[in-house]
């Protein structure tokens, strides 16, 4: 099991809402399935929801 500081979460939580914000973005106006913004949301909670 990996050692995880709350600065280090704090920082992976930044980034990986960072990344979706991205692949939020490049979504249309009509919300369509979209497998980068999948990706991404599933990383945020993966790496700091699922650690916790």
């Amino acid at each position: 099991m990996d050692f995880m500081s709350d600065e280090e979460r704090h920082q992976r939580l930044k980034h990986n809402l960072a990344e979706w914000a991205r692949a939020a973005r490049s979504v249309s106006a009509t919300l369509r399935p979209n497998s980068e913004l999948d990706r991404a949301m599933q990383k945020l909670f993966d790496e700091y929801f699922s650690t916790a």
